[in-house]
């Protein structure tokens, strides 16, 4: 079996620098903690984390490594941050086999999309800033993922 977990990047403001500099807020990086400190308390772990290279992304990647005990493999793809495609099973089906459990970390409306496309049918999952949703896919290889197959273990949502 293998797990998934998907986190959207905490709350970052709108930066005159552009989109692609924004940088997490105080409250966004707070919201992250209290996220991060229950990953730890309920001991999950990451093999690998495939992130978006966009600055707040990573940033918020960041501050969950801090409450892993182990620290896992990290990839990057742009395409987690620009993909309008319809084939969101693909950042799924790609992953390499040797990984068991793996954070995903992006933006709206990719990562709310690729959760709606593992969750049962017609659930539709809408990330807020800094949510984190992990699942239980009844799989054993990655290749063999299908949309609306997952089971939804857990989901945080910042206070």
């Amino acid at each position: 079996m293998k797990q998934l977990s998907l986190l959207r990047h905490g709350d970052a403001p709108i930066s005159k620098k552009g989109d692609i500099y924004r940088e997490l807020s105080s409250s966004g990086k707070d919201d992250l903690r209290e996220v991060g400190e229950k990953i730890l308390s309920l001991n999950i772990n990451f093999d690998y984390i495939l992130c978006s290279p966009i600055k707040r992304a990573k940033d918020s990647m960041e501050v969950i490594l801090e409450y892993l005990p182990n620290k896992p493999v990290i990839g990057y793809t742009e395409e987690l941050y620009s993909y309008n495609g319809d084939n969101l099973a693909r950042f799924i089906q790609f992953l390499d086999e040797k990984y068991k459990n793996v954070l995903i970390v992006g933006h709206n409306p990719l990562i709310s999309r690729i959760a709606s496309s593992i969750a049962p049918e017609s659930k539709t999952i809408l990330f807020s800033t800094s949510m984190f949703v992990n699942f239980n896919l009844q799989i054993d290889h990655w290749h063999d993922h299908q949309d609306h197959r997952g089971k939804e273990v857990l989901t945080i949502i910042p206070k």
